[in-house]
């Protein structure tokens, strides 16, 4: 297999730098289910009302996220639904119809206050997480599906990736595009933000993972290897590792810094969807299409624990405290695990 690590190439990768003229304010939005409640996240009807007043449908849970406080657990699925859960009860908070269809990418910002979501519809949206159906803030630019957002640091910066093969930044408070970077030669599933903030990783169906530059949006790394889409990327909680999941059933753990290949994990039979890392960084958990969910210990490689799924893992996600992994599926579930012992702790089902 051949391994190729090294710098990106002008000829490869190009960066626009973003019109100088600040994106018009939005004018003020209504919250999409004008809950009175919405501030101290009470539970809203279960038959909530989506931007385009129709009534939600469910349907398979695409993408999930836990809070940085691990309070809540958020679903995107693919009628453009995002559920707000209580994991700790299972209780629905909030269901809210954030786009016309599939919602294919989630993030919180780092302070908690804010919450982005990318959709089959083209958008970027922003919303607030003490409000979760007020509506902020609406980025436009993107030509095709979003499927990768994540905040930076500053909690002001979102970048955003899709089906249109561009990386863009966008100033939340102003709505302003930053900067719109070119190198994928394919559309762009996954993208993952450095705890530290300098760094953007995204993953293609090139088969590459590409690192850029967070504040100017220049190509810093392409590193190769993978033979088969890559479906999902994530840095560990230190930021000295980024790990990548790939249609070709391993998962990789890479030196961003250095570009370089550290470890190839196999145990997995067929396409591995997601991965997360625990908060500690010591252990990540990966799910793929035979609904194997596999726990390893990140130093050594060694398969922890193995869940199994009736369907395919579309996500798994861990939560801060360390001790569940959610899990989710196209059969419209979230499985929430416990790490400590192996065994489910409660389903949450968007029946």
């Amino acid at each position: 297999m051949r391994l190729l690590i090294g710098l990106m190439s002008a000829a490869f990768c190009t960066v626009a730098a973003a019109d100088e003229t600040p994106a018009p304010a939005l004018p003020k939005v209504q919250d999409a289910t004008k809950s009175p409640n919405n501030a101290k996240l009470a539970p809203l009807d279960p038959v909530a009302v989506s931007l385009s007043g129709l009534p939600i449908q469910t349907t398979a849970v695409h993408v999930i996220r836990f809070s940085p406080d691990g309070k809540l657990l958020v679903s995107g699925s693919g009628d453009g639904t995002v559920r707000w859960w209580n994991p700790a009860t299972g209780e629905l908070r909030a269901n809210v119809g954030a786009h016309s269809t599939w919602a294919f990418a989630l993030a919180f910002s780092p302070d908690g206050r804010l919450f982005a979501t990318g959709g089959g519809d083209k958008m970027v949206r922003i919303w607030d997480v003490a409000r979760p159906t007020k509506l902020v803030r609406e980025l436009s630019g993107h030509t095709d599906d979003v499927h990768g957002v994540g905040f930076g640091t500053d909690n002001r910066t979102l970048y955003s990736a899709g089906d249109d093969r561009k990386v863009r930044a966008w100033d939340t408070n102003t709505g302003k595009l930053l900067w719109t970077a070119d190198g994928h030669t394919d559309s762009i599933p996954t993208l993952a933000v450095s705890p530290d903030g300098k760094t953007v990783a995204t993953g293609s169906r090139d088969e590459t993972v590409r690192l850029w530059d967070a504040a100017s949006g220049k190509p810093l790394q392409s590193l190769e290897g993978h033979q088969g889409d890559v479906h999902s990327v994530a840095f560990s909680p230190d930021g000295r590792t980024l790990a990548s999941a790939c249609y070709d059933g391993t998962v990789r753990l890479w030196d961003p810094k250095a570009g370089r290949l550290i470890r190839t994990l196999k145990g997995h039979e067929d396409w591995v969807f997601s991965v997360a890392w625990s908060p500690a960084g010591d252990q990540l958990a990966s799910g793929d299409k035979r609904g194997r969910v596999i726990v390893w210990d990140s130093g050594s490689g060694e398969v922890l624990q193995e869940w199994k799924r009736q369907r395919h893992v579309s996500a798994v996600a861990w939560s801060g405290d360390g001790r569940t992994v959610a899990v989710s599926s196209p059969d419209k579930t979230i499985v929430l695990w416990n790490v400590k012992t192996g065994e489910p702790l409660r389903t949450l089902s968007a029946q």
